[in-house]
């Protein structure tokens, strides 16, 4: 009997020892080890989706262009696509925090997938690891094969002529409607994008491609190229590339700016009584195509003029099949205001004067030819003069 209560006593301290001490003991350390593990769960998971480099052992760099005009809300997400950073809410709460949302710069930078979110908010404010730019300047007129030579033997760009030649075709722009229209009888011929690369002043980074040029250049002619214009355009019956077309052959034609609507106006005579144009730009182009050049208007022969090409408006009437170089927003708009004086008037002809640089104009056939031939000549004594005192 007493060790039948002996053994009772010890299993009821036993039960009050497990559910006093023991099983409280049990279940609040369970509930530790699995608030901790959960906890350090939740952490790693934090930091991994929203805090840490996205890539913490990838040293591989890239490089990503910051567009100019973007926010914080619009750079973090950006950075967020191309894996530089984990989460872009957190990133862009990280710069406000930081008092620096207004302070990020666009550019072109140099990233990692393992920078922190501090290496690359710095990156920004400071500009530091950003690619290099230089700017390149396009006159009015250059050809495109010019425009290649320029970024090539000039800036010492990363591509060859021939490349940057080879890519301007409207197949790689088939954002821009304007390249869309042009004829297809022309593309055959090459040099389809000569016409729409606008000139003018760009900042470029030096690893920039054809592409990047050509892009830039598109966006500013489709900017310059108002709605105006292309209205005023189609009501004179000009389709936009017979547009740009005229205006390049005023470019190389007009002695300035000045003169653009002078020549436009002799053109459009012309054009009105189905007279070829006679352009000697249009033959220094066909020239050009065939590795051959003229140092002046002066030196062309009849040969020359009757070159066969479809650029030759000496054979050919009314415009070329395509333009001859890249015209500036003036050129265009002479096309479409042209000199009314010289429309009423009758002008059909214009000569340049080598001692003015500028040209004489007439309605006259036997004027022209007298001041085509006085010209020459005094063209001749000028070359003349300049080789005997090169001796």
């Amino acid at each position: 009997m007493k060790l039948d209560r002996a053994v009772t006593n010890f299993e009821r301290v036993l039960k009050d020892l497990w559910v006093l001490f023991l099983r409280p003991f049990i279940i609040v350390a369970a509930t530790v080890l699995i608030m901790y593990f959960g906890i350090t769960k939740i952490v790693n998971y934090a930091a991994n989706h929203y805090f840490l480099p996205p890539e913490p052992d990838n040293e591989e760099t890239f490089t990503l262009e910051i567009p100019n005009g973007y926010g914080v809300r619009s750079i973090s997400k950006l950075l967020e696509e191309n894996n530089v950073i984990s989460n872009s809410f957190v990133f862009r709460l990280f710069v406000d925090i930081s008092n620096n949302s207004y302070k990020l710069q666009s550019g072109k930078y140099v990233f990692s997938h393992n920078m922190t979110m501090q290496e690359v908010m710095d990156q920004l404010l400071i500009g530091t690891h950003t690619v290099p730019t230089v700017n390149i300047t396009i006159p009015e007129g250059w050809s495109l094969a010019r425009i290649a030579s320029y970024l090539v033997n000039t800036k010492q760009l990363n591509f060859t002529e021939q490349e940057f030649i080879d890519y301007a075709v409207p197949e790689n722009f088939g954002e821009y409607w304007f390249l869309a229209e042009l004829p297809e009888e022309r593309r055959q011929y090459g040099y389809a994008l000569q016409g729409y690369l606008f000139p003018d002043t760009y900042s470029i980074y030096i690893d920039a491609t054809p592409r990047d040029i050509m892009i830039k250049m598109l966006d500013n002619f489709e900017k310059k190229l108002s709605k105006d214009i292309v209205e005023l355009a189609e009501e004179q019956g000009y389709t936009l590339d017979e547009l740009i077309t005229f205006a390049s052959i005023l470019e190389k034609e007009g002695a300035s700016t000045a003169e653009f609507a002078r020549c436009a106006a002799c053109f459009i005579n012309r054009l009105n009584r189905d007279m070829p144009l006679q352009s000697d730009a249009t033959v220094f182009y066909v020239l050009a195509l065939n590795n051959e050049t003229r140092d002046s208007v002066f030196d062309l022969t009849i040969a020359d003029t009757n070159y066969a090409s479809p650029y030759n408006t000496y054979i050919n009437k009314g415009l070329p099949i395509g333009p001859i170089c890249n015209p500036g927003l003036a050129s265009i708009k002479a096309v479409l205001y042209p000199n009314e004086d010289d429309i009423k008037d009758g002008m059909l002809y214009f000569t340049l004067n080598p001692d003015t640089g500028t040209n004489t104009y007439t309605s006259d056939y036997a004027q022209h030819l007298y001041y085509s031939q006085l010209y020459a000549k005094r063209y001749q004594e000028i070359k003349n003069e300049q080789a005997a005192g090169n001796q």
